[in-house]
């Protein structure tokens, strides 16, 4: 799918007229200062799943909202360029040397084959001000069984419709049932030894997480309940 394909999709999602005002409103008055808002962050948030998923302490903060908006539309503009950066052979952007990872085996026994991918540059986002801690990413996954079956979650995307047509489409009945979407800030999610780029690119950016740690849910955003 294109990128106007994925507007398409955004706007089938599920709206709040209320969600939609008040996002319209904030973004309207960022676009007022000169900055440029991107339409498919603003249909993340116009999405009401997700609106309604994020604290309290954000969805009812104009300025908190703002910040995201802002980052990840900043985000989301220099994706496109810096591909072309590395295709190029600069890696002094936000993809870096490329990173060969061995094969690994999943946490319910299965060989994950061998991977390798550019590392993703955190510091350059902050040298070029955008905040990671605002640029959120999103992963669907089931929920632990209980406190102590936490299990890796490595491969997590900024293209929230994508992760959406994923849950529709690409999983079992059985595991869409009690599918949720976690999200995070890139900064959190690289923690875990870091990050590469993904093969699987859509409309944003697809990344996998090097180090093999177990990744605590509690510790994400939020989480998205879809049923």
């Amino acid at each position: 799918m294109g990128f106007l394909d994925d507007i398409e999709f955004a706007n089938e999602s599920k709206l709040d007229p209320v969600v939609k005002n008040k996002i319209t409103e904030i973004s309207a008055r960022i676009k007022q200062k000169g900055i440029k808002l991107g339409l498919s962050t603003i249909a993340i948030f116009e999405d009401s799943l997700f609106f309604y998923a994020l604290p309290e302490t954000i969805r009812n903060n104009d300025q908190s909202l703002a910040d995201l908006l802002v980052n990840m539309s900043r985000f989301q503009e220099i994706i496109y360029s810096e591909r072309n950066k590395r295709h190029d052979g600069d890696l002094s952007g936000l993809f870096g040397n490329e990173i060969n990872l061995p094969e690994s085996v999943h946490f319910n026994g299965r060989i994950r084959r061998a991977e390798s991918g550019n590392r993703i540059n955190i510091d350059y986002l902050k040298s070029i001000g955008i905040d990671p801690s605002k640029v959120l990413f999103f992963r669907v996954t089931q929920p632990p069984v209980n406190t102590t079956s936490q299990k890796p979650e490595y491969y997590w995307t900024s293209d929230y419709f994508e992760v959406c047509r994923g849950l529709q489409s690409e999983i079992s009945p059985d595991q869409r049932e009690n599918a949720i979407i976690l999200v995070a800030g890139i900064d959190k999610i690289n923690l875990n030894g870091g990050l590469i780029q993904d093969v699987n690119d859509d409309n944003g950016l697809a990344v996998r997480q090097i180090g093999q740690a177990n990744f605590d849910q509690s510790t994400a955003l939020t989480k998205i309940i879809p049923n």
